[in-house]
Formats: structure tokens, C-alpha cells, sequence
């Protein structure tokens, strides 16, 4: 089986969400594992389209059958016009949901990702963490003045 629908979009957009209530329906598979970014990076494209298609074994009969990786739309890294292009390749007749969201809900939404990964330990290791520079209150507004908006 492979997939024949995309959801795509910026991160914290509700692709997971969206993901999920599709997946309930009777008549759509969706792949278990979220992200799986193959049209997008390199070192999971080179594994090949069987690695890809046995992530969609369980499929049955379901009419639609779709993946979501939000990589697949990243312009500032160049790799949207590879997986545009990949994706098109692999599935012509394929649908994209494109998700958006308004720019600073989603920001806020990332930055509340960051406060939970400092309360959580979950950025200990990470340049950024170890740079000193982050400066996080827990209020939006001081914390993007603070970091030169860097949050």
C-alpha cells in the first residue's frame, strides 16, 4: 500500500491534530508513525519506497491512505521544492492538505513547546541551552524582547 493524500504545513499548525481525527474514519488509513519525512530527507529517501510502503502494512481496504510530515513544506531549508517534486513523482494523483495557522499563534505555540522543554529537561544537551542565551520568564511578550526574538 502507499499513501495517496499528504498533510503538510509549517509546525504547530495542527497537522497532528487533523492526523488524528482522519485517522478515525472508517474509510483512512493513516501511517503510525506521524512523521515520517521520507520525500524530505535524504538519509530516509536512500532506504527506498519498500522501507517507505511498509509503514502503511496495516492499510487494508480503507480508500485513503495518507502520511503528514510538516518537513516536507520547509522553504528556508530548500527542501519543499525536493519533496514537492518527489511526492509528485511518486504519486501524481496524490492530495495535499496543507495546514496554516496565524504566524503569532504560532509562534506562541512554539515557544510554549520551548517552556516545556526547559521545565521537562528536554533541552539540557542543546547548543542553544548551553549557549547561556536564552532567557525564558515564562511571559511571551518580555521573552521575545528579551531574545531579541529569538524564541
Amino acid at each position: 500500500m502507499s499513501p495517496n493524500f499528504f498533510i503538510i504545513g509549517a509546525p504547530k499548525c495542527g497537522t497532528t491534530s487533523l492526523a488524528d481525527l482522519l485517522a478515525q474514519h472508517d474509510d483512512v488509513f493513516f501511517c503510525p508513525e506521524k512523521e515520517p519525512r521520507f520525500f524530505s530527507h535524504e538519509e530516509t529517501y536512500k532506504r527506498g519506497f519498500g522501507a517507505y510502503e511498509a509503514l502503511f502494512g496495516e492499510a487494508n481496504d480503507e480508500e485513503r491512505i495518507g502520511e503528514g510530515s510538516t518537513t516536507y513544506s520547509e522553504a528556508w531549508l530548500d527542501r519543499y521544492e525536493k519533496s514537492a517534486r518527489r511526492i509528485h513523482d511518486y504519486c501524481p494523483s496524490a492530495r495535499l492538505i496543507y495546514c496554516v495557522r496565524h504566524p503569532l499563534r504560532r509562534i506562541q505555540s512554539n515557544w510554549l513547546d520551548i517552556i516545556w522543554a526547559l521545565d521537562n529537561d528536554l533541552m539540557q544537551g542543546t547548543e542553544l541551552h548551553q549557549s547561556g542565551e536564552l532567557s525564558v520568564s515564562g511571559d511571551f511578550n518580555d521573552d521575545v524582547l528579551a531574545n531579541d526574538g529569538l524564541v
